[in-house]
Parts: C-alpha cells; sequence; structure tokens
C-alpha cells in the first residue's frame, strides 16, 4: 500500500494528539495547537482522517472565539500563517471546518480524541 508523505505526516499528527492533553496544549499554546491541527488536516484530504481533524480545528476554533473560517488566518498571522493555506487544493477540507463548526456552534464540548468519527451523511 502507498502512502504519501502528507498522509503519513497527518496519520503522525494525529497519533500524537491523540496522545498529548489537548485542553492543556490548547490553554498554553492555541496558535500552535490550532496550526498543527490544520496541517494534520491538510495532509489528511481524501483520507478517512479528514472528517477527525475538521472536527479538531472547529472545535480549536470555538473554543478560542474564532467562528467563521475567513477568521483563522487573523488568528494565526502572527504564529504561521499564509495565504496558501486557502489555495482550492484545499477547499474541501476548508469545507469541512465550516461544516463542523456549524454543527458546534451550539455547545462546545469535551470529545474523546481516540474515537474515528465519520462525518455526518450530508458531508458525504
Amino acid at each position: 500500500m502507498h502512502h504519501s508523505a502528507s498522509e503519513l505526516l497527518s496519520a503522525r499528527i494525529r497519533t500524537n494528539v491523540q496522545a498529548i492533553d489537548v485542553p492543556s496544549f490548547q490553554l498554553q499554546y492555541p496558535e500552535m495547537m490550532l496550526w498543527i491541527l490544520l496541517m494534520g488536516g491538510f495532509g489528511s484530504i481524501g483520507t478517512d482522517g479528514q472528517w477527525w481533524f475538521a472536527k479538531r480545528v472547529a472545535e480549536a476554533c470555538l473554543a478560542q472565539g474564532i467562528a467563521h473560517t475567513n477568521e483563522i488566518g487573523f488568528f494565526l498571522i502572527e504564529f504561521f500563517w499564509t495565504d496558501l493555506y486557502q489555495y482550492h487544493i484545499f477547499k474541501e477540507f476548508w469545507d469541512d471546518v465550516a461544516m463542523a463548526m456549524k454543527g458546534e456552534n451550539t455547545a462546545i464540548r469535551v470529545v474523546d480524541l481516540t474515537t474515528s468519527e465519520s462525518p455526518p451523511a450530508s458531508a458525504e
């Protein structure tokens, strides 16, 4: 089975995120955690992990008061942001993040990061 470097990196990021105390890291390093989740998400496009990362990015955004995906750049501008993250090749991931943000906007909840969630039927 052949995997691209981005898929392998994404899988490695997910494994490590699942092994840490995410809320603690988000509290101490909010920009870094959001950026790490974005990198994992970009690498997961077209894989089973895409929705998992979209949900984590949405939760991280909402925890920081970011209500829309177009606000993420402002939050990360002094950390690690480039407009390249908005290229069309990432559109599918951004669409999933937006959908997850809409679903999570009613209530922010603690999520078991070890679960393997699938997107809602409307996202497929």
